[in-house]
């Protein structure tokens, strides 16, 4: 059984130094039977390591009742990446960020008396504490100390995001994580990034991770430096441009990192994948593409083919730097550094321009080399080995062919809940609405408040509806009629909950008379950590609406009936059943009255090619999507040029210029799919279906 142990200059594996270039692959965000294919892509990258979370959220939706089957079949990826010959960083939370709900943390904690996350909290450790035994109970037959695959064991994740409004509470948590960790005897090392205590291998999460270097080796200065996070683009967000990262800067970054001494470097993401259903976080697009080396439709990228020549390089003058001592850390001020290791005809020389703008030239050797900005050129013995800024030729764009169009589509109508069915009804009445997740549990996105408001002749007319606090997008019916919805743009760090960030104020026209209002709240994830709430503890976590009503700035006071889901929900429209009256025909729908509405269309499954699968929803607003009673995607039509990318993100990526949407294309995954298919789409704002088609991904 090999021994995994590091010294200051790298990881070790059976007493030897190891360069270790890895590649984030979730497997909750891929298929099962895509994890061979997508191992033997990072082999042939010259990678030897997959880094992945493990989701608590998915594995434990409902408290006690555990979920290890299919694409979270965790014992099966990490059997197939040994399998393939790779190394495993597992990384088990309980926390884990990643674009998740909650970081990763099942909703169901949110509602856990006494609840405090991510702190010396009784509550939070005790169940916290019983996830990671109980995962690791279930894989550490996996540990490399037991002859698999797993060289590295993170827990806990980014801690030092949030540290500084936990204080002391926050350095016991901490140390608590550290000790939990030990107890498990994983028989490897135990990393944390961006936050450690002693003990524990602390790692780098960055866009350029050399500019850490120093800091790293002052506080760990018996640790190698390994990157956990190198990022190789962005996530996407509703309303806003694609984040990309151009590949001769993301080469240079990665490069520069390990010429300066360091020893480890993971990409995040390796490959991206896809979320499914609710999963992902408050605002995120499905598509979790991350502009990664191979992009969710399984297609080697440009920066693919880079990477895997650049790790060709480093493999073949490995030995010569690990036998090295680390070099020093350049002087401030310096952009042209140069790294030098071992001598003669086997010297490694990595000469680097650091400067973001301006070119410049070195002489080495007698001979003269031109660095762009942001580069770095690798020599051996004087002979050029690799260039960042040498680039393989683009991929071709993928190509998107129908396979099925012609739908025969039929609608209903939803309502608001005060003309449901008494069957289908089970509101709670307040005297001020409360926020929705007390009583949606996180199961639906969507939850209605509905009042009665009299007008008197002199108030009619053009006013303000004022939601004092709100979130995340809204829907005002008036009489059974949509008649507003917003707030845009939305922004992913909203601030307090208690602040006016969470205030929403519309303009509502209202006839005399009494008049019937429903609001209609709808959910876009939960939050990944404290920040997204002006640093709030994500226990308080809000969505619907939490304060007064305000119309013509008076208070709509007496009783509020608040119901979680939609009518087609309640009846269970997405599993099969029949709406009341039965489905109709799109033809007979009334394009002019506007409400929600859900279609179904049925289709067979035709393809014969082993290729990824897209629903494409042009056409449709926003809403989300079943196929054969199973959650598929939150869908929504906003263009992307609705928000600006904060300034801070465009120092390492840029905006797509594309036009259209941020998402309109949803991948299927295979195993959703059947011989004979339903498809129920639910619709907010007013979409059709009739464009919507089903392509093959090649």
């Amino acid at each position: 059984m090999p021994t995994v142990s590091y010294d200051s200059r790298a990881l070790t594996i059976d007493g030897k130094r190891r360069l270790i270039l890895s590649g984030s692959i979730h497997y909750s965000r891929c298929e099962p039977d895509e994890w061979a294919g997508l191992f033997k892509g990072l082999r042939d990258a010259n990678c030897d390591t997959v880094e992945t979370y493990v989701n608590w959220h998915l594995h434990e939706p409902v408290q006690g009742h555990y979920d290890f089957k299919g694409r979270l079949d965790l014992r099966r990826f990490l059997k197939e990446a040994a399998d393939a010959g790779l190394y495993v960083i597992l990384r088990v939370g309980p926390y884990i960020c990643g674009e998740q709900n909650l970081g990763g943390i099942p909703s169901w904690v949110l509602s856990v008396e006494g609840m405090v996350i991510r702190t010396s909290n009784a509550p939070w450790q005790e169940l916290s504490e019983r996830w990671i035994r109980y995962l690791w109970d279930q894989v550490s037959d996996f540990s490399a100390g037991e002859g698999g695959p797993i060289i590295m064991v993170q827990v806990e994740n980014e801690f030092a995001n949030i540290s500084e409004s936990y204080g002391e509470e926050g350095v016991r948590y901490i140390a608590w994580c550290g000790e939990l960790g030990k107890s498990l005897n994983c028989g490897v090392p135990l990393i944390m990034c961006l936050g450690g205590t002693p003990g524990v291998l602390e790692t780098i999460n960055a866009w350029r991770p050399h500019e850490h270097l120093e800091h790293h080796w002052k506080i760990n200065p018996e640790q190698p430096a390994i990157c956990t996070e190198h990022w190789s683009g962005w996530y996407n967000l509703w309303g806003f441009p694609r984040h990309l990262r151009p590949t001769a800067e993301f080469a240079y970054a990665a490069l520069r990192f390990i010429a300066g001494g360091a020893t480890g470097m993971n990409y995040f993401l390796w490959h991206g994948g896809n979320n499914i259903g609710r999963e992902c976080m408050y605002l995120q697009t499905p598509d979790y593409d991350f502009d990664a080396p191979i992009d969710h439709w399984n297609r080697k990228t440009q920066k693919y083919h880079h990477l895997a020549a650049m790790h060709a390089t480093l493999r073949e003058v490995e030995s010569v730097m690990l036998d090295a001592p680390r070099p020093s850390i350049p002087r401030a001020g310096e952009t042209s550094p140069v790294f030098k290791y071992g001598e003669g005809a086997n010297e490694v020389t990595f000469l680097c321009n650091d400067h973001p703008t301006e070119a410049t030239t070195r002489n080495y050797d007698g001979i003269s080399y031109a660095l762009p900005p942001l580069s770095v050129i690798v020599l051996r013995g004087g002979q050029l080995l690799f260039a960042t800024h040498e680039l393989p030729s683009l991929v071709a764009k993928p190509k998107f062919e129908s396979i099925h169009s012609a739908f025969n589509w039929e609608f209903a109508e939803d309502a608001v809940p005060s003309d449901w069915p008494k069957y289908a009804q089970s509101s709670i009445s307040v005297t001020t609405p409360e926020q929705q997740l007390p009583h949606t549990l996180d199961q639906t996105d969507y939850c209605w408040y509905e009042t009665t408001l009299e007008v008197s002749p002199d108030e009619a007319g053009k006013r303000e509806l004022v939601l004092t606090r709100a979130a995340d997008f809204i829907h005002v019916f008036v009489d059974g009629i949509l008649c507003q919805s917003g707030p845009l743009p939305l922004v992913e760090e909203r601030g307090n909950p208690q602040s006016d960030h969470f205030k929403v104020s519309m303009p509502l026209d209202l006839r005399s008379g009494r008049r019937h209002i429903a609001i209609l709240c709808t959910a876009l994830g939960l939050i990944k950590g404290d920040w997204m709430l002006g640093k709030c503890n994500m226990i308080e976590e809000r969505k619907g609406l939490w304060g007064p009503v305000l119309w013509n700035s008076r208070t709509l006071s007496g009783s509020w009936q608040i119901q979680a889901g939609l009518l087609g929900e309640r009846l269970g429209l997405p599993q099969g059943a029949n709406p009341m009256g039965g489905w109709k025909p799109v033809a007979q729908m009334n394009a002019l009255h506007k409400t929600v509405r859900w279609f179904r269309t049925e289709f067979a499954h035709c393809s014969k090619n082993n290729t990824p699968i897209a629903l494409t929803l042009t056409g449709m607003s926003k809403g989300f999507a079943w196929l054969n009673g199973q959650p598929l995607t939150r869908f929504w039509l906003l263009d992307a040029a609705t928000a600006k990318t904060p300034e801070i993100f465009l120092n390492w990526i840029v905006d797509d210029s594309r036009p259209g949407p941020t998402q309109h294309q949803y991948r299927i995954p295979s195993w959703m799919l059947r011989q004979h298919n339903e498809l129920i789409l639910v619709d907010e704002l007013g979409g059709t279906p009739e464009q919507v088609c089903i392509e093959e991904v090649s």
